[in-house]
């Protein structure tokens, strides 16, 4: 398997980016790609307590209530990643790669690759362990502004992140699904390549 972690502010795009680029990766190379993400372990053992307070469904909820239970995920996350030096939902995200029904040749792309606070943290994780490519997916506005950092937590990490990755896939925000297809196929000319050496 080959491994692609997506990093990048909320709301940049990095689950339309991997809808994109798993869609061009079956109908151009016939390869399966499969999505995880670290957040939704957070969202999972997170689910009862929030659909208690909020009355949201952390696991199926629109970008608005996102919103409402943002503070406590990363709160909670902070806790957790704090214990264990970065790798308590890396280690469950690993076992969950590890029991899914993948062959030789499939893509595994995790959609939310965040840190690089701690020694073994997600960035060295994805990169080291997994020997992946890390892409950072930046969104800028409409007056080619780039996106700003949505809470304090993102605006500490992100740099560290950026820094770390492999290739920078810029989109504007609103741009046609043509054109962000183009920064998609540039992206896997890059990965296919990098496969290759």
């Amino acid at each position: 398997m080959k491994f692609i972690g997506l990093s990048g502010f909320a709301g940049c795009g990095k689950d339309l980016f991997f809808r994109l680029f798993r869609d061009l990766m079956k109908s151009e190379y016939g390869v399966d790609c499969y999505r995880y993400a670290l957040a939704d372990a957070l969202k999972k053992k997170c689910k009862r307590e929030i659909l208690n307070i909020y009355g949201v469904d952390s696991l199926n909820c629109p970008r608005d209530q996102k919103e409402v239970i943002r503070g406590y995920l990363i709160n909670f996350a902070a806790k957790k990643r704090a214990e264990t030096q970065g790798r308590f939902f890396i280690d469950i995200l690993d076992k969950e790669i590890q029991h899914g029904k993948h062959k030789f040749g499939d893509v595994i792309v995790i959609t939310d690759v965040r840190f690089a606070e701690f020694p073994k943290d997600e960035v060295y994780w994805l990169k080291n362990q997994k020997r992946g490519v890390l892409a950072y997916i930046q969104k800028t506005n409409l007056d080619d502004s780039f996106q700003c950092a949505p809470n304090e937590t993102e605006a500490v990490n992100d740099p560290k992140v950026r820094e770390e990755a492999n290739y920078i896939v810029s989109w504007k925000h609103g741009d046609s699904e043509k054109n962000l297809k183009k920064e998609v196929y540039n992206f896997i000319d890059f990965f296919i390549r990098k496969s290759n050496t």
